[in-house]
């Protein structure tokens, strides 16, 4: 049945969605360009950097953090190997002192480059809902922030991303796409959503043969889990379920979805309604096929990562490729005239929702930034500190800027010890030895009472937050971070 044109309304609409995401394309890319240098190292950040530098010295990287890495005085590092360190090798081999600059270029020519490649290698007849689509994604501050990091993020995304792209215009997932699909999960290892809905929709709903792909997948995974096992003397694994492995909490799903979902799920809804209306047809289009079946699984294991204690606005970036990779690959359903209306309006209302956001946490983010790093800068000399003593920080991108190198990583051990498997002892004699002349944190106040413990957030245990409250008191705040210097009677010890 031929369906109506649209009114001449949705013109207006699609400018309406057009000019809101060019605007917040072009200030979320300034904020990202400004912050190449001026935002202060976030957790995940220090944590690689300073597994670069362990690389980049002949050091060993898999160390006991009960024991500690003894190359660095009389306070020896703790920490456990966050992700399987690829992207740690990369970086290893740039200067230490620009390390974290080049880091956060190639994960913005990474992220960026990706959504203007599936743009630009569009089907004709897509073109233009795909550069709006991908640039609606690159104009979110909450995934900028991680695309123009120096976490590995936006590089495991790239070669998960590409490995779609491959797989949606074949028809299938071959030897290479599957090799990426893997590199990627090694790279950083929760990018795993967009896999298995492409394996299973080619295999399963289109009947196309997978097994390349799978012998692709797997000879990358045996290849460096074998490598991994040698030069870790199998403590990799131990390593990575320690770094990465928190609980799951029902409240922090139920509390993420709540204050993120809004800026994502119509248009999920959109590329997942539109890769949907052309999947049976797996005949037809096996392609539209895999684009759905990827965005399927990936929205899922998004979803589903939100209740682990540590998840962050970045896992909202796999399932935003998969919509883009679907609307550059799939053409747009023919619809009514009031559906092309719902349709129109309701991602006009979503393009404006997100944008306002996006610019408003710019800008902000600008400001916020600019104070933390002034903050930092004069940490030393507000806590009276020697260059020589050492700045205990909740966020390892503190310390690494600081001190250069970690005391220890609180997150993953704090979890690990509230769950009984690591002791706090050693740590808690590192905290009150006289090297420690510094706290700066991020999150954890060190004066909260006990009543204000909550161990789904903070990342020092009570023990330890209760034996740097001992010694230390608040001395300078910035944009909420909060500088500690020794208190009289601990620094006369």
């Amino acid at each position: 049945m031929r369906t109506s044109p649209p009114p001449r309304s949705l013109s207006l609409d699609r400018f309406v969605a057009a000019s809101g995401v060019a605007v917040a394309l072009s200030v979320t890319l300034y904020g990202v360009w400004v912050h190449l240098r001026l935002r202060p190292l976030d957790g995940v950040e220090g944590d690689l950097l300073f597994e670069a530098s362990r690389i980049r010295s002949g050091l060993s990287l898999y160390t006991d953090p009960v024991v500690g890495a003894a190359d660095y005085g009389p306070v020896p590092a703790r920490y456990y190997v966050l992700y399987p360190p690829l992207w740690a090798l990369l970086l290893s081999s740039f200067p230490s002192a620009s390390a974290f600059v080049v880091a956060r270029a190639l994960s913005a020519l990474a992220w960026w480059g990706l959504l203007g490649y599936v743009a630009a290698t569009a089907r004709a007849t897509c073109r233009g809902p795909a550069v709006i689509a991908a640039g609606f994604v690159g104009g979110i501050y909450s995934l900028a922030e991680f695309g123009g990091s120096a976490r590995p993020d936006a590089m495991a995304l790239l070669l998960a991303g590409l490995a779609l792209v491959r797989s949606v215009r074949k028809g299938e997932v071959d030897v290479v796409a599957g090799a990426l699909f893997a590199l990627a999960a090694w790279t950083k290892p929760n990018v795993i959503g967009l896999a298995p809905g492409a394996f299973l929709a080619c295999s399963v709903v289109a009947r196309r043969p997978a097994i390349r792909g799978a012998i692709g997948a797997g000879v990358v995974s045996v290849g460096i889990a074998a490598t991994l096992y040698v030069v870790s003397d199998g403590a990799w694994l131990a390593h990575l379920r320690a770094a990465t492995g928190q609980p799951l909490h029902a409240r922090l799903l139920v509390g993420h979805l709540a204050s993120r979902a809004q800026f994502f799920w119509t248009f999920f809804g959109f590329a997942g309604f539109c890769a949907w209306r052309r999947a049976p047809r797996a005949i037809g289009d096996p392609g539209a096929t895999i684009a759905w079946g990827a965005l399927v699984t990936s929205t899922l294991w998004c979803t589903l990562s939100f209740a682990k204690i540590g998840s962050a606005a970045n896992y909202w970036m796999e399932p935003c490729v998969a919509s883009v990779v679907a609307l550059a690959h799939v053409p747009l359903p023919d619809l009514s005239r009031r559906g092309r209306l719902v349709v129109s309006l309701g991602l006009a209302l979503q393009v404006l929702w997100t944008g306002v956001g996006s610019v408003r946490a710019t800008i902000e983010a600008l400001a916020v930034n600019a104070a933390r790093s002034a903050l930092l800068e004069r940490a030393r000399s507000v806590c009276k500190a020697g260059p020589d003593a050492l700045v205990v920080a909740d966020e390892p991108g503190i310390e690494m800027t600081l001190d250069g190198r970690l005391v220890a990583h609180p997150f993953p051990l704090t979890h690990v010890a509230l769950a009984g498997k690591y002791p706090l002892g050693p740590w808690l004699r590192d905290l009150r030895g006289p090297s420690v002349g510094c706290v700066v944190t991020a999150h954890d106040r060190i004066e909260r009472p006990l009543t204000d413990v909550d161990v789904d957030y903070d990342y020092f245990a009570p023990p330890v937050r209760e034996a740097l409250f001992d010694r230390f008191s608040p001395v300078a705040e910035a944009a909420g971070w909060e500088v500690y210097a020794l208190r009289p009677r601990a620094s006369k010890r």
